[in-house]
């Protein structure tokens, strides 16, 4: 049989190359380890972002109606009251700014989580076209392959046939 063909006449595995080692055993692995994500899987990972960024977007649109408030109980507020008064609105307004400090982590890391599911989606997009394009070149290869070795022997028949003429 052809030296592209098995002993069975089937065609290697498309994950031979020309020389009929395998490929180095990180690309087998890695290929076979990772789960390829989905269009789905991207657009919830987009929702999660906007629904971080719409959190956020509330924390900093309550911010001036508290201050509105405390300022109207400043005006009525006196002495004693005051005191108190400050000690509470530093405390609340620290309270928020952990509050805003920890909405604003969680929405950079959803998006952020977001944009690399999108780069990683088209990413395993590119390599699997990559990898179809190289399958088929392997085959035209191996097809050329067979049909050089066709050639050599109707070559070698007709040298034969004219060195006994």
């Amino acid at each position: 049989p052809p030296a592209h063909r098995l002993a069975s006449g089937a065609a290697p595995p498309a994950h031979r190359l020309a020389g009929g080692a395998a490929p180095p055993a990180h690309r087998r692995t890695a290929s076979a380890a990772r789960a390829a994500l989905s269009d789905e899987e991207v657009v919830r990972l987009k929702q999660d972002g906007d629904a971080a960024e719409a959190a956020l977007r509330r924390l900093i649109e309550e911010r001036p109606r508290e201050e509105e408030v405390f300022k109207e109980q400043v005006k009525a507020a006196t002495g004693e009251q005051l005191d108190a008064l400050l000690a509470s609105h530093l405390q609340q307004s620290q309270a928020r700014q952990a509050e805003y400090d920890a909405a604003l982590a969680v929405r950079d890391g959803k998006v952020r989580k977001a944009a690399l599911a999108e780069q990683l989606l088209m990413a395993e997009r590119d390599s699997l076209a990559k990898r179809a394009r190289a399958a088929a070149t392997e085959e035209r290869l191996r097809d050329e392959l067979h049909e050089c070795e066709v050639a050599a022997r109707a070559e070698a028949d007709c040298r034969a046939r004219f060195l006994a003429a």
